[in-house]
């Protein structure tokens, strides 16, 4: 009957963190949930009725809200977590989540106005109809990716150095 008293007694000492980490996580999700309703109605009444090109934008960037308070929720509710000698691996996994929201959001809402940029610019010049124009838009529209995922990467992978210093220009 012995064998199991420090296991008991690791799991009793980490109860309370548990279930706070538990309680954290779900009032977040629900704060989550609520901001996005009422961000997509606010959003879908004002500003998005009157641009019809960028009405695609609503479902994008509520959702992209939406995910970022999940994820500052899950670092702060990870921040909490008492889980003895795996404590340090969860404080590193909750420094980690807010340069990881970031990088995805960049990567979302960037790609989305990339296309809508792109297609402005080849609305405007006309170049639709030149197979030229056309692999012209498409360099640049590669282009633009690229310079989108790089920074991305560079806040995701390299979060350490973007932490004590400032992002650099390209």
């Amino acid at each position: 009957m012995a064998w199991y008293s420090p296991l008991v007694y690791a799991f009793t000492q980490s109860l309370p963190s548990i279930v706070e980490f538990i309680v954290i996580v779900i009032i977040g999700v629900i704060v989550a949930y609520g901001v996005a309703a009422v961000l997509r109605r606010a959003l879908s009444l004002k500003y998005f009725d009157q641009y019809p090109e960028v009405k695609g934008l609503l479902g994008l960037s509520v959702g992209a809200v939406k995910a970022f308070i999940i994820l500052v929720t899950l670092a702060i509710a990870f921040s909490v977590l008492k889980l003895g000698p795996a404590t340090l691996y969860m404080q590193e996994i909750a420094n980690y989540l807010p340069s990881l929201a970031g990088a995805i959001i960049l990567l979302t809402l960037g790609v989305a106005l990339i296309n809508i940029l792109v297609d402005y610019i080849q609305r405007q010049v006309g170049g639709a109809s030149s197979p030229f124009m056309a692999s012209v838009f498409n360099i640049l529209r590669f282009g633009l990716y690229a310079v989108i995922i790089k920074i991305a990467v560079q806040l995701a992978i390299f979060y350490l150095d973007t932490l004590h210093q400032p992002l650099p220009l390209l």
